[in-house]
Formats: structure tokens, sequence, C-alpha cells
């Protein structure tokens, strides 16, 4: 009887084209990227920041800079509980997260200029200042930031440090995320001296200063001030971490050319 003889089977095999490892590799880091955004909207809250936090970094890479705006869209449109963000919304935050400079936003009551500064520590982790020129705007911003998800804000008045005699301490010790406070409380000497603290320093990602038009009608500039003192936390860009970007975000309803003086850059709003 006659046997007929099989070929091997590696030689009815199709032989695979080669792919380069790396390639695949960074097409599945993209992949998760793309993933991970498009569920930001159903991410349990307890988890969100971190969430977020992770996709910044990665999207600090060069070759995920792509995703960025989809990031910012969804992240904001998950805090504003469904809403769509407007478009300059997510310019501007953007341009803040990924600490492409300083920022000035122009724009009408109503806007949405709020949710912008609101938003950074969720995205970053690190600390934001916000100068508001009256306690009764700063107690309104306090309620509407304790909405957001792992937002611990606080409201340095007069009247708070002597009901908390502690609140500087806290404050130093980072168990806050938003730290609400006038243009008296801010050039302080009590807290020049915290934010000589290089712990403290290190937390504080922007300096947020709502309403500008008042504050200049009031006589306050920081910036151009804090720009000559080298010793002020408020000109020093230094403190910045890999994700943080350490810089002045100038909101307001009415802007002046002047401000620009201070290297902010105006948002076109």
């Amino acid at each position: 009887m006659r046997v007929k003889r099989r070929r091997g089977r590696a030689h009815q095999r199709e032989i695979p084209s080669y792919q380069n490892p790396a390639s695949l590799q960074s097409a599945s880091i993209q992949k998760t990227i793309e993933e991970r955004i498009s569920t930001i909207a159903t991410t349990p809250e307890k988890e969100l920041c971190s969430v977020l936090q992770e996709l910044v970094k990665a999207c600090l890479i060069r070759k995920n800079a792509t995703y960025q705006h989809d990031l910012i869209f969804h992240g904001l449109q998950r805090l504003l509980g469904g809403r769509l963000p407007r478009i300059n919304q997510v310019r501007a935050l953007r341009r803040i997260v990924f600490r492409h400079g300083d920022t000035i936003v122009s724009a009408k009551t109503g806007f949405g200029k709020s949710i912008i500064f609101h938003a950074i520590p969720i995205f970053i982790g690190r600390i934001v200042i916000q100068l508001i020129p009256l306690s009764k705007l700063g107690e309104e911003q306090k309620r509407s930031i304790e909405q957001l998800p792992e937002a611990r804000p606080c409201l340095v008045t007069a009247e708070t440090k002597h009901t908390n005699p502690n609140l500087y301490k806290e404050i130093a010790a980072g168990l806050y995320t938003h730290i609400l406070m006038g243009p008296e409380q801010a050039v302080s000497d009590e807290f020049r001296d915290l934010l000589l603290n290089p712990d403290v320093k290190n937390k504080i990602g922007v300096v947020a200063i709502d309403e500008l038009h008042v504050m200049e009608q009031c006589g306050i500039d920081l910036p151009t001030s804090a720009a000559k003192d080298s010793n002020s936390s408020w000109g020093d860009h230094s403190s910045r971490s890999a994700v943080g970007y350490c810089s002045y975000v100038y909101l307001c309803e009415e802007l002046n050319d002047t401000y620009t003086k201070s290297g902010g850059i105006v948002s076109p709003l």
C-alpha cells in the first residue's frame, strides 16, 4: 500500500507579515487613551479625578497631544452634569492644563468663566488660588465648588481665620484644593510667609484672578507688583511640576489692553 507523504504543517501555514512591536505598543496606548476618554461620562465619581489626571499626564506626551481637546471636552462635560461645554471654555482650560501659557479670558456675564478655574485642580491635582473682589462672591463660589468631585474649597477672610485659627496650617498641609480669598488677604504678610514655604509653593498650580477689572479699579495690580519682587511666589513659575503650570489666569468681564503688560495672552472669546 502506497502511503502519501504529508507536507509539514509549517509549510501549510501562511507566514504572517512582520509587524514592528513598537508600533503595536504605540497603537495599543493610543487606543487605550481613546477608550478611557470615551468612558469619562460613566467613570465612578470617586475615580474621576485620578482618571483625568492620569490622562492629562499621558496627553502631555507629544505623540498624544491630539487627544488633549477631547480629554478637556469630555472632562468638562462630566463636571457640567452632561451639558455640552462651550468651545472657548475648552480652549481656555486646555491652554492652562497643558501649560501653553498665561491666559486671559474675556467673556460676558453668564458665559461660565468660573468652571474654567474650578476644574483646574481636578485635572492637574494641584491647588488653585482664586482671588475674588468680594467676600459674598467668595461664599457663592465656595458653595459651587463643593459640588465638584473631591473638591475641598476654603474661603480665607478675617472672619474665617478667626473662626478657624488653624486655617493656614490646614492650607499648608494640603487639605484644600481651592483657596478663595480677597486681595487684602492675598497681600498680607501672613499669607506671603505661607507662600514662601517650599512645601506649600510646590502644591500651587494656578493663581486665578476673578473680575480683574474690579481689582484694577481698587488700585490693585498683583501680577505687576509680583514681577518686581524676586522673593514673591506670585511671579515665580519655577514651582510648576510636570503636569501643573504655575500661571495667572485672568477672568473678567471687561478687559483693558494694559493687562497684557503682565505677560498674559488674551484668548479671543
